[in-house]
């Protein structure tokens, strides 16, 4: 195909979280703070008053929350599943990720052997919704029918949105706006600032169970080389587009585990891949801000790597 531009990804996510609420808060506090018993008449308490206002259709705002600390809660990482967690790590708090990855692909011509690390992910909460997020990493390749080749991959800077918070058949949610920069090496950088989104969604079906997905898309696939062989070519422009699901599971009170699909689609690539995965892994607990991980996964089509398996862990502070 001819020189294809690069397609703006779509990205509109909408959060309207309008009321009447402080209308009603304002009528409320009049009533209350002007009314006059009438003669020979208690006057009427508060909950009468309230309860003669939300009849008429008012209805009322609750106190605003006090302020989450996010330390009350154990570290929760991006790591090490494909599907994102949908939670921030809150304001003021630095989060480090990191691991090391290892994947395989055989077939009648060749085996390549690919190694990633160290898989850095710093988050850095700016707000109680919203971080900021840089990534870097560094990948060997080895190839019995091509020349090895080991490089930095591109950096990734992003920014994510906490969308919504859990209630009831509503999912706590986010977004993630990505850019890649032309940082890497060579054999491994696009050799363009490339734009990406995920769009990441989480229902709490118990205490225990939790069903995750995210969705997204990603030009030239950000130079990610984890899954997708990735061309230098700069006329060969293309969209990968991501999707995944994700079985949750509290195992005991410092572990947890999962089980995951996902897939990687190509559009606008002169030799367009298919991937599919699934993949289960495992979380322990050192302490509330320390946890490590193990994963491992399989491909399900003919070019999906054949096996891959990682480990890792991350830190707040």
């Amino acid at each position: 195909m001819g020189r294809f531009k690069m397609i703006a990804i779509a990205g509109v996510f909408t959060v309207a979280l309008l009321s009447n609420q402080v209308t009603a808060q304002v009528f409320q506090s009049s009533v209350l703070q002007n009314r006059r018993p009438l003669h020979g008449q208690p006057m009427a308490s508060n909950s009468d008053s309230r309860f003669a206002l939300e009849s008429a259709g008012y209805r009322f705002a609750s106190p605003p929350a006090e302020s989450k600390n996010p330390f009350d809660k154990p570290i929760e990482t991006d790591r090490h599943d494909f599907t994102q967690s949908a939670k921030v790590v809150g304001r003021g708090v630095r989060q480090l990720e990191y691991g090391m990855f290892y994947s395989t692909l055989e077939n009648d011509v060749e085996r390549e052997i690919t190694y990633a690390a160290p898989e850095l992910l710093l988050r850095v909460g700016l707000s109680e919704r919203t971080e900021f997020r840089t990534r870097f990493n560094y990948a060997w390749k080895y190839n019995n029918e091509e020349e090895d080749f080991d490089g930095g991959q591109d950096m990734i800077f992003g920014l994510k949105y906490l969308l919504s918070e859990p209630q009831g058949r509503r999912p706590e949610s986010a977004v993630e706006l990505r850019l890649s920069a032309p940082t890497g090496a060579d054999s491994l950088s696009t050799g363009r600032w490339e734009p990406g989104i995920d769009y990441i969604y989480t229902w709490e079906l118990d205490e225990k169970l939790s069903f995750s997905g995210s969705t997204g898309g990603n030009a030239n696939g950000l130079g990610e080389i984890g899954f997708i062989e990735i061309d230098t070519d700069l006329e060969d422009h293309f969209i990968a587009w991501t999707q995944s699901f994700a079985l949750g599971a509290k195992m005991t009170e410092k572990t947890t585990g999962y089980f995951e699909w996902f897939g990687i689609f190509t559009y606008g690539r002169e030799d367009e891949s298919s991937l599919s995965f699934i993949n289960a892994g495992v979380d322990y607990l050192i302490n509330p801000n320390v946890v490590v991980d193990f994963r491992i996964g399989w491909g399900l089509t003919e070019s999906s790597d054949d096996l891959f398996a990682g480990i890792g862990g991350a830190f707040r502070f």
